[in-house]
């Protein structure tokens, strides 16, 4: 059974998310290293993300869990388990399996 996510720790979790992997975070570099001027790109779709959008927009920021919750729940509050995603991605990803380890590693640390 997965963990709640939501509430005030979540809040602070998307905060430390948005700010790491926004244009001039220090995640939001490629697999070699170098400054992605967009910032870091959602981990489902590849696409930008508007770091400066909020909920409820689907394009907004949401943190999407590498290896899922319901699977790993011990891994839901662990930082190097999330990947900056568009709500919308998310939402439609919903609890399927996790991503493909190795596949999306400039995403996360």
């Amino acid at each position: 059974m997965a963990v709640e996510w939501n509430g005030p720790r979540a809040k602070k979790e998307l905060e430390w998310l948005r700010s790491q992997h926004r244009p001039g975070g220090l995640l939001a570099v490629d697999e070699r290293g170098k400054r992605l001027r967009d910032g870091s790109p959602c981990c489902l779709c590849g696409e930008p993300i508007d770091y400066d959008l909020r909920f409820p927009n689907t394009d907004s920021l949401t943190v999407q869990h590498v290896k899922s919750r319901d699977r790993f729940p011990e891994l839901t509050w662990v930082r190097s388990n999330y990947g900056p995603a568009h709500f919308g991605c998310n939402a439609s990803q919903g609890s399927r399996e996790e991503l493909p380890v190795g596949e999306f590693e400039n995403v996360y640390w």
